[in-house]
């Protein structure tokens, strides 16, 4: 019986699963993933290991430590070959501490993945701050963050009140896949034959259409033609414009002004 070719997505999945199980501190699912002899590197200078042992214990302050949100992830590949395969990427992690201080650090990363058999194992993990020492603030100054710091900690209490938790995986014209959750989306833009995607800390240009993007992100409210919004973020209505919590005003056309009115009516 022929081996599994593993896919592109497969493969970023595979990463996903890492990142996010060494974030939500499950680090026994983090070496099941990995190659016996695999290197990591991290941030600190501690955090250089070769091996699955030496991984596990370089790690044990870590597993005792608060989980922390993931963030803007972004992922491609390098290359893909028969027995091995490599990704790389950045995201944000974010993360509230017990004395109410909010970290908030960018990250990025390369893996190298090696097949054995139908398994497929992390043979190098490199995951390094773009900055040396992450950014710490307090809660109670909440008003004099950066707009960056602003936004995270906006939508880490928009998405504690709602159930969309699933990410969802969306490439850019340039090969990125970015990995959103929904409060993460402000709203799209048809633009000729694309899209522009607007988030809280920036936008990317897809070759979704309008409509295609709908059916990957159903929450999403088309007030125009030539866009979708995330209602979460509608602040106010009125002929033919809604603007957004950030001032930003965007069009409503005639034909669907009394659905946005509606579904705004019942959120």
């Amino acid at each position: 019986m022929a081996e599994h070719k593993f896919s592109e997505q497969e493969i970023i999945e595979k990463t996903k699963t890492v990142l996010h199980s060494f974030y939500s501190r499950d680090i026994a699912a983090v070496v099941d993933l990995m190659d016996e002899n695999c290197v990591w590197i991290g941030t600190y200078d501690s955090q250089y290991t070769y091996g699955k042992e030496a991984f596990i214990r370089e790690t044990q302050s870590e597993s005792k430590e608060l989980a922390v949100q993931i963030l803007r992830e972004e992922y491609a590949l390098i290359f893909h070959e028969r027995k091995y395969s490599a990704v790389y990427g950045r995201y944000t992690v974010a993360g509230e501490q017990e004395d109410g201080t909010i970290l908030l650090a960018k990250v990025r990363l390369t893996f190298v993945w090696k097949q054995v058999g139908d398994s497929l194992l992390a043979v190098h993990i490199h995951c390094a701050d773009s900055r040396d020492v992450p950014l710490q603030y307090q809660n109670s100054r909440i008003e004099n963050l950066s707009e960056n710091l602003g936004w995270f900690e906006y939508i880490r209490k928009v998405d504690n009140q709602t159930c969309q938790s699933e990410r969802v995986l969306l490439k850019d014209c340039k090969g990125l896949i970015h990995t959103l959750l929904p409060v993460e989306i402000l709203y799209a833009k048809a633009e000729n034959k694309e899209s522009i995607i607007y988030t809280g800390t920036g936008s990317f240009v897809t070759n979704y259409s309008l409509r295609e993007l709908l059916e990957l992100c159903p929450f999403l409210l088309r007030t125009h033609r030539s866009y979708l919004v995330h209602p979460l973020y509608i602040r106010g209505l009125r002929r033919y414009t809604v603007t957004l919590h950030d001032q930003t005003e965007l069009p409503v056309s005639k034909g669907q002004y009394m659905a946005v009115k509606d579904t705004l009516t019942q959120k």
